[in-house]
């Protein structure tokens, strides 16, 4: 575990979108997203089964919350999603991956 989101029945928390979850049924990999109009884009896609709110995250970043950043490997044609700098700032130098941004923002695992 690398960081903590809210639960789908948490809406009334100020600043929290939810979070959809994608299974492309190519890969049996998982897309996630926070972003609406994605979602629906998404939904008309043939290779991407809709699988409906996951959790809620947030929208923007605050003192409490870190990136949650994904990245599309070009090669095998999956998403990877990491919280993780050095891990970020190694992909973005790496041809097989493409930066998409940050796809949400989470709260830290106090545990690690």
């Amino acid at each position: 575990v690398v960081f903590q989101v809210l639960p789908r029945t948490a809406e009334d928390v100020v600043g929290s979108v939810p979070v959809y979850r994608f299974l492309n049924i190519e890969l049996g990999s998982h897309l996630l997203t926070a972003f609406q109009e994605e979602m629906e884009v998404l939904q008309l896609a043939n290779n991407f089964l809709f699988e409906g709110e996951s959790f809620r995250a947030m929208h923007d970043q605050s003192s409490s919350t870190i990136p949650v950043y994904r990245f599309f490997n070009l090669e095998q044609g999956g998403h990877l999603f990491t919280t993780d700098e050095l891990e970020k700032n190694t992909l973005l130098q790496n041809s097989l991956f493409r930066f998409e941004g940050e796809a949400f923002y989470a709260f830290p695992d106090l545990l690690l």
